[in-house]
């Protein structure tokens, strides 16, 4: 039972802890980059968000329903849902990299400053999350 118990508990941590992660990204690094840089160097990051955000939507607003024991837990239901941005969720996690990669172009000392400025940001938002045990 480990075997499928302790990957589960990882995947719940991992949403909980991530929960927060792309509105803060957009918000707090990605706008500060844009207001250094120009407005658009995150576009295809911003773009790429939209198209799995209503998904994720989507998947919190069923597990919440099912939380509140509004409606029971349709396994299918739940794959169904997830199949509608996997994809696209996917080819961003790739693509992200080479996106991130591209900001050598500017000075490394300024896109660390505002990557930890804004980590610090992000992270009040992140320390709500409760993990579980």
């Amino acid at each position: 039972m480990v075997t499928v118990h302790n990957p589960l508990i990882r995947g719940l941590n991992a949403i909980v802890l991530q929960a927060e992660q792309v509105p803060a990204q957009e918000e707090y690094f990605f706008g500060a980059l844009d207001n250094k840089y120009g407005q658009g160097t995150m576009q295809q990051s911003f773009d790429e968000h939209a198209a799995f955000h209503s998904g994720l939507e989507k998947l919190a607003a069923c597990l919440q329903s099912c939380a509140a024991e509004e409606e029971e837990f349709n396994g299918p239901k739940l794959v169904d849902i997830i199949n509608t941005f996997s994809e696209p969720l996917i080819h961003h996690m790739s693509s992200e990299i080479v996106t991130i990669l591209a900001l050598t172009r500017f000075p490394e000392a300024e896109v660390y400053a505002i990557f930890e400025s804004t980590l610090t940001e992000a992270l009040k938002k992140l320390h709500a999350a409760s993990l579980v045990t």
